[in-house]
């Protein structure tokens, strides 16, 4: 690893980069997880993996960052989580049956609520065939123990949400991949609403009606991310009938002006579910994905990644470290914060000037790769790159083939890499290049 720390007077003309993109607080970037899970594999075989369990009327644990052994199995986290919370308390019974199994979680036993009610356990949200002294898991496995009456009368579902709906019409649709057995003993699968069930939003409750659906009377405001819970209870028995979302299961709803289908959607609701981004007018429900960034909020973006969170401005962070430097002309403005934030929310930034700026961002993390580099001298528009910086073009080439390497950005066609350095990016670009890079 290395940090990369360069004063560079002309760096002004890379780092016109940003628009008014307004950014979120604290940011937990999922790249660092990724960049974890990378130095597990160096040091000792260690896996991270989440556990949650969801009792018959509320969540009992949950943990999204539990290390164990590399090749443990479900029985082996469960051992490891009762060890880790005194709040916890896991039976296995390994003799009864001939396999492990769990007959009790603090108390809650099966047969509790009559039926076939007991626990049953997903991992990345499939139930498999395996036991749990038989399932091993693998690093960022999500493990869901939950209690449920899945095999007698009042079934169970595992709803999803569907909001494609929600801005046109105020509508959230909630349904379930359900399977039933016909006289045969067929596996039937089919798509069914999960109706009557309650579902709490950003903390107003709905009820489902017979689609599966809620309808929401005003939803401005609606952008971004909601909270988000959803359960339903037999009337007889009081056992859950649907599989409750986390306790910090969060709604991702789309922006009046980026439809979900667009090339940027995937790295868009990425970037707002690690609180890079939030909407430009909330209550419009605006992001403007393909307006110009301007400098103030990529800095917002970059203090961020480079973490921990910072106690002064991005504007500050980015000037002790040596991120942007003002040519001389502007220095009189170092005094001036006023004059700083204008200069920088009119300030636009180029490809090359996001790509070197968050090149030297991560480097100040000291837990990502610098030191991958990919030959970047056969790009179609190489000769143009130079003439960015003609006075020492190094410093950019440098940060340039690292983005290549580690995929931050990739060429229009498979067979011919074009850097287009000079071109401004949009919010929805930056999106994109962090996607390519986090993902």
């Amino acid at each position: 690893m290395r940090r990369i720390n360069k004063t560079i007077a002309s760096l002004l003309i890379v780092t016109l980069l940003f628009s008014v993109a307004l950014i979120a607080g604290p940011l937990r970037l999922s790249a660092s997880a990724a960049l974890e899970k990378e130095a597990r594999g160096e040091n000792g075989g260690m896996i991270c993996v989440s556990l949650r369990i969801e009792g018959a009327e509320k969540a009992m644990y949950h943990n999204t960052a539990i290390e164990i052994a590399a090749g443990a199995t479900v029985l082996d986290l469960l051992t490891t989580a009762d060890e880790l919370d005194d709040t916890l308390e896991i039976t296995i019974d390994e003799g009864t049956y001939g396999f492990a199994y769990i007959p009790k979680i603090n108390g809650l036993s099966e047969f509790d609520y009559g039926g076939y009610s007991g626990w049953m356990f997903l991992i990345n949200g499939d139930s498999g065939i395996e036991g749990i002294s038989e399932a091993v898991l693998e690093d960022d496995d999500e493990v869901i123990v939950y209690f449920s009456d899945q095999w007698g009368a009042p079934g169970f579902q595992f709803p999803e949400a569907d909001v494609s709906k929600l801005l046109s019409d105020g509508v959230i649709k909630f349904t379930s991949e359900d399977t039933d057995y016909d006289e045969n003993w067929n596996a039937v699968t089919a798509t069914k609403p999960v109706a009557g069930a309650t579902v709490t939003l950003g903390g107003a409750k709905h009820t489902t009606d017979d689609n599966g659906e809620i309808t929401l009377a005003d939803v401005g405001g609606l952008a971004g991310l909601l909270s988000l819970q959803i359960e339903k209870y037999d009337e007889d028995t009081g056992v859950p009938t649907v599989l409750r979302y986390a306790p910090d299961h969060v709604l991702y709803i789309p922006f009046h002006d980026a439809p979900q289908g667009a090339w940027y959607d995937d790295a868009l609701e990425y970037c707002v579910r690690e609180r890079l981004f939030i909407g430009l007018d909330a209550e419009a429900n605006l992001f403007a994905p393909l307006a110009t960034m301007n400098m103030l909020q990529l800095l917002s973006v970059l203090e961020r990644v480079a973490g921990p969170a910072p106690t002064i401005t991005p504007i500050d962070w980015a000037f002790a470290n040596d991120i942007v430097k003002l040519p001389e002309a502007y220095e009189d403005m170092l005094d001036d914060l006023g004059a700083l934030y204008d200069f920088f929310t009119k300030t636009t930034v180029t490809r090359s000037g996001f790509i070197h700026m968050f090149f030297l961002a991560t480097g100040l993390a000291g837990t990502h790769d610098m030191d991958v580099r990919a030959d970047i001298t056969g790009a179609t528009d190489y000769d143009e790159l130079c003439e960015l910086a003609p006075d020492d073009a190094s410093w950019l080439l440098d940060s340039v083939s690292w983005a290549v390497a580690v995929g931050l950005i990739r060429g229009v066609d498979e067979n011919a890499l074009t850097i287009s350095a000079g071109t401004e990016v949009t919010r929805a670009e930056v999106c994109q290049m962090l996607y390519n890079y986090y993902k």
